[in-house]
C-alpha cells in the first residue's frame, strides 16, 4: 500500500515500478531484469496497471479488456469477474459485446474504472499496480473490489495499491509513505499504524 499527499509521487512511482519511466537515479528490477529496458510487448503480460486517469479507446469493451489481442475467454470470465462486470462476459459469449467510442463518453465513471480493472488484471499478471482504484466505485463495487484483492493474493500475485481509502489501507498488508518524492516510512500496516498513533499521542502530550 501506498499513501501520501497530493503531489507526493506516488503517481510517478507507480509508472516507475511498472517500466513506464525511467528513474532519474538508480534502477527498478523485476526479476533481477532493469525493468525499463525490457522490451514493452514482453513486459505487458506481466503487469497489470491501472493509472489514475484511466483511457479507454475506441473498440468493445472485451478489446479494452484483452488489450486489443485475440481474447482467451478464460482471462477475460476471471477478469470479469474479479472486477464486478460478470454481466458483460456473459453478454458477449452471446454475441453481445457493446462498443466504446473514442472518447469512452458513453459508459460512466464507475463503469469505466471497472473495465479498467478488469484489463489491469487480465491475463493473470505477477505485478499488479493500481493508482486510486476505487475513485469512482459505490460502496458494494469497493467491498467486491476488497474480495478481488484477497483472491489476487492468494494466487500469487503483489498487489500494489495507491490510495486514500482508508478501509483498503486497514485491509493491506504493508504500508509505504511518501512525501515529497521520498520514503517516510516502510513497515507493515499494523506496525504503521501503532507508529502513526504514538505520533499523535505525542503531538496531543506537546499541546
Amino acid at each position: 500500500m501506498v499513501i501520501g499527499e497530493s503531489g507526493a509521487g506516488k503517481t510517478t512511482l507507480a509508472k516507475l515500478l511498472c517500466g513506464i519511466e525511467k528513474p532519474t537515479d538508480g534502477i527498478v528490477r523485476l526479476d533481477e531484469a532493469e525493468i525499463f529496458k525490457w522490451k514493452k510487448t514482453d513486459l505487458a503480460p506481466s503487469i497489470g496497471y491501472l493509472p489514475q486517469n484511466i483511457e479507454l479507446f475506441g473498440g468493445s469493451i472485451m478489446s479494452n479488456i484483452s488489450r486489443f489481442e485475440e481474447p482467451n475467454t478464460d482471462y477475460l470470465r476471471d477478469a470479469c469477474e474479479k472486477a464486478g462486470i460478470l454481466d458483460l462476459f456473459d453478454s458477449f459469449l452471446e454475441g453481445k459485446d457493446p462498443y466504446i467510442d473514442a472518447d469512452s463518453l458513453s459508459i460512466s465513471n464507475g463503469m469505466k474504472q471497472k473495465i479498467g480493472l478488469a484489463r489491469a488484471y487480465y491475463g493473470n499478471p505477477t505485478l499488479i499496480v493500481l493508482d486510486e482504484p476505487t475513485s469512482r466505485l459505490d460502496s458494494f463495487s469497493e467491498n467486491k473490489f476488497l474480495e478481488s484483492i484477497k483472491l489476487l493474493k492468494q494466487e500469487g500475485a503483489c498487489v500494489i495499491i495507491i490510495t486514500h481509502n482508508s478501509k483498503i489501507i486497514r485491509n493491506s498488508d504493508n504500508i509505504l509513505m511518501i512525501g515529497a518524492g521520498e520514503q517516510k516510512m516502510h513497515d507493515s500496516t499494523q506496525n504503521a499504524f501503532s507508529k502513526i498513533r504514538n505520533a499523535v499521542e505525542r503531538g496531543r502530550k506537546k499541546t
